[in-house]
């Protein structure tokens, strides 16, 4: 089986839409049949953002943009991107990143994650916390009161 990045139609099998954040993707891995490496084919419109800005504790992820110049934000900065670049998020907070569209034309990349059994994102913009397994609903919390362990018991 394949999948051609450029040819073949964008099923938008993920959508996401909130205030300043729209992105449509297919998933081409889950396609595939591919379990252990992600790759997530995705369209941004101008004005928009795929996600809060965040890392990752258990999955690192590579980004390739096909078309477009989207601007990434890491904790060195902002960068701004064009079609062939290739750039990895590390696993914990030197892997913080997100990914806007500052232009007027869409911009088409893939992105790269390993899929482990578990994760947990920590959203440092926003304090929350989310977290989940493969298959299951994510849980997503603000780390504002900590509980103690015994809590609820």
């Amino acid at each position: 089986m394949s999948y051609n990045v450029f040819g073949d139609g964008l099923d938008a099998e993920r959508e996401e839409q909130h205030p300043g954040y729209a992105v449509g993707g297919t998933l081409i891995a889950k396609r595939l049949g591919m379990e252990e490496l992600g790759a997530n084919l995705y369209v941004l419109p101008p004005d928009n953002a795929q996600a809060p800005y965040h890392w990752h504790h258990n999955v690192e992820e590579a980004l390739l943009v096909l078309v477009g110049e989207p601007t990434l934000r890491t904790p060195d900065g902002m960068q701004r991107l064009g079609p062939g670049d290739f750039v990895a998020f590390l696993r914990g907070e030197s892997g913080a990143h997100k990914l806007t569209n500052e232009t007027s034309e869409p911009v088409r990349y893939v992105i790269f994650p390993t899929r482990p059994a578990i994760d947990v994102v920590e959203y440092p913009d926003s304090q929350k916390v989310g977290f989940g397994s493969r298959g299951r609903r994510w849980r997503i919390v603000r780390d504002e009161s900590p509980l103690d362990y015994w809590d609820g018991e």
